[in-house]
């Protein structure tokens, strides 16, 4: 009986690293590929197969984050890999979901502050802004933006990361006050997006679905 109860305990404090990267790889491929989450109709025009998928992800993700090992510091980085992937997932749900999702994202900002892990600060800035815009808190993205511009001064970040970024930041801006300023300043973005596909399309959407008056 004790052997079966070791034997659980070991499976309930067990990480598969593999898995944890099929995590990341998943909550990056679907925030990419069906990053239109502001639009009204999102979830009408989500695939049923992909609204299964990550479903399924949300839930390994869950049974994860419910281990028990998480307060050994030795995983700490691995925890907040975990947070941002759960997030990123969330942020396709409802607007349930995409507000736990910023709530996650804020409280490992502010949890581990002294951790060091600016590598992924970028990466969590992007699902942190556009769980913002997506609730129409369009302050908050521009406040957030100002965070992330303050605290990557000094650091390198994934351009990709950066462009997507400023598209929903001037956005945000235009939706706000209605000022050519920022029209102009996605035009630029999106000019200066050439080998990020990824980026082009979502400005061409934000544009679009919103009627900013940008000519690409």
């Amino acid at each position: 009986m004790n052997g079966i109860s070791s034997f659980l305990k070991f499976w309930k404090s067990y990480i598969n690293i593999p898995e944890i990267f099929s995590f990341s790889v998943q909550a990056s491929h679907y925030l990419s590929s069906y990053a239109f989450i502001f639009r009204d109709d999102y979830h009408k025009t989500l695939p049923s197969d992909i609204k299964e998928n990550i479903q399924f992800l949300k839930q390994k993700l869950e049974s994860e984050l419910a281990k028990n090992i998480w307060d050994d510091g030795e995983y700490i980085i691995k925890l907040i890999n975990l947070k941002c992937f759960y997030s990123a997932v969330l942020l396709t749900g409802d607007t349930s979901d995409k507000n736990k999702s910023v709530k996650i994202l804020e409280d490992t900002l502010v949890s581990y502050q002294q951790i060091p892990f600016q590598k992924f600060l970028d990466g969590m800035f992007v699902a942190l802004i556009m769980g913002y815009f997506s609730l129409e808190q369009y302050d908050k993205v521009i406040s957030t933006y100002k965070r992330y511009k303050k605290i990557t001064s000094d650091q390198i970040v994934v351009k990709e990361n950066d462009l997507t970024i400023d598209a929903y930041y001037f956005t945000s801006q235009y939706l706000t006050n209605q000022r050519k300023q920022y029209t102009e300043k996605l035009k630029v973005t999106f000019d200066n997006s050439n080998d990020f596909e990824h980026v082009r399309l979502l400005i061409a959407e934000l544009i679009s679905y919103y009627k900013i008056p940008v000519k690409l």
